[in-house]
């Protein structure tokens, strides 16, 4: 319950400083029309789309061989990043010939270790922890 009530509040103060900023970035447009629906005036709004610097990673070298392909995940393990429900619907897509790299770090690491063996896919995904640039163009590279 304690929990319920803090949440409801920081979720107030949040939206009121939001309201009260010159500027509010949202990653997607569907983001976008939340805040709008929260009463953030249009002009405010900015949509900057997360996503992979491919100025940065215009000189990754050729891709590795391997059969199958790979699907990666990089972000923070927490509850927000819903890696919970990629592990999911990862084992209920079927894909054997696909593997699932999860990177970064967070609270929901042990959660999520222990779902990917509950879910009898220790083969098929690896966690690879926080990685630098440099080890992210490696794993693209896959």
């Amino acid at each position: 319950e304690g929990r319920r009530i803090a949440g409801k509040i920081f979720t107030k103060l949040n939206l009121r400083a939001i309201k009260q900023a010159d500027g509010v970035f949202a990653i997607t447009p569907r983001f976008e029309k939340i805040l709008l629906n929260y009463g953030v005036k249009p002009g405010r709004i900015y949509v900057i789309y997360n996503g992979i610097s491919f100025r940065d990673n215009r000189n990754i070298a050729g891709k590795e061989d391997h059969a199958g392909f790979n699907i990666i995940n990089v972000g923070r393990l927490e509850k927000v990043k819903g890696q919970d429900l990629l592990l999911k619907a990862f084992k209920a897509a079927n894909l054997p010939q696909a593997h699932l790299y999860i990177a970064g770090s967070g609270s929901q690491e042990a959660d999520l270790k222990k779902l990917r063996q509950d879910l009898a896919l220790t083969d098929q995904v690896t966690f690879t922890g926080f990685l630098t640039q440099a080890e992210l163009r490696q794993l693209y590279r896959k």
